[in-house]
């Protein structure tokens, strides 16, 4: 409370916020000497989040704080979401009017779709930079195709979370770039992708770019797709060589194919020009051919 009132408590920081909520409370031993602040004992107790710590408040108001930490998602930090509950470990640096937080965890494992890993380390940087950024994540675990990895720089922003310098290559697939995200779907984006066999593909590649845009005033975002498919099979079917292009508005997205490939009955081609809508969940997909 101040001056009898109470004042909810916010840091600015979307995701630190949720942790926290409006009420934390903070307890703890410390001692002063020579303009040095020396902490021997604190506890920050939040709405999902507790914080025990132990360090230095020393001069020009540094700071050097070890830390462990448990906390209840979701978590949504950079471009991942983990649900359920973590632990893990972390220090407090940079000057109490910019501070710099590194916090790790490990994760038995994290339900991706498609791609659940197991013996997950999250890394998470909380520390406002030059270029507008809030902070960096990386994700490192064991898949059932191998190692995967993935990196982000993030910035919260009303809804969401926009991404910058994306790094990805887990279960097959690669992606670098940017992307926004609102409501846990891709707002803009702006990326390169190769794809391989494994979570996504059980043979050959997929290659290309992928481009998303936003509409001023609020109308259907626009996306641009050039993407090359190469000896992709489905049971019997194969795609030897495919071409997918698209430029329009997303809500129905002009594209064309041109495709190439073997059956049982024999070989085949395909050419053609259409449109992608979608509905709801499905996508209807329009195709003169």
């Amino acid at each position: 409370t101040v001056d009898g009132k109470a004042v909810n408590f916010a840091t600015g920081y979307a995701e630190i916020d949720r942790l926290l909520g409006v009420t934390p409370r903070l307890s703890g031993k410390a001692s002063w000497n020579a303009g040095v602040l020396t902490v021997a004992e604190a506890k920050l107790d939040g709405a999902n989040a507790a914080v025990k710590t132990s360090g230095r408040l020393g001069e020009g108001l540094s700071l050097d704080f070890g830390l462990d930490w448990t906390a209840t998602g979701p978590f949504r930090a950079g471009p991942v979401e983990v649900a359920g509950k973590a632990a893990g470990d972390g220090r407090i640096g940079g000057t109490l009017s910019a501070p710099k937080a590194d916090l790790n965890a490990v994760f038995d494992t994290i339900d991706l779709p498609r791609l659940p890993l197991s013996k997950a380390r999250l890394s998470l940087t909380f520390a406002r930079a030059a270029n507008g950024t809030d902070g960096m994540v990386t994700l490192q675990g064991d898949s059932a195709y191998g190692p995967a990895r993935g990196r982000a720089s993030f910035r919260f922003s009303p809804g969401g979370v926009e991404l910058s310098q994306v790094d990805v290559d887990a279960g097959g697939a690669k992606a670098q770039g940017a992307v926004s995200l609102r409501d846990g779907r891709p707002a803009t984006a702006d990326l390169r992708l190769a794809i391989g066999p494994g979570a996504f593909l059980p043979q050959g590649s997929v290659q290309g770019s992928a481009r998303l845009v936003d509409t001023p005033g609020g109308g259907s975002p626009s996306a641009t797709l050039d993407l090359v498919a190469e000896n992709v099979t489905s049971g019997s079917w194969k795609v030897r060589l495919a071409r997918i292009k698209a430029d329009g508005p997303l809500a129905r997205l002009p594209l064309s194919i041109d495709a190439r490939g073997e059956a049982p009955g024999g070989a085949w081609r395909l050419s053609g020009a259409g449109d992608l809508a979608q509905a709801g969940k499905i996508y209807d997909l329009t195709l003169n051919a």
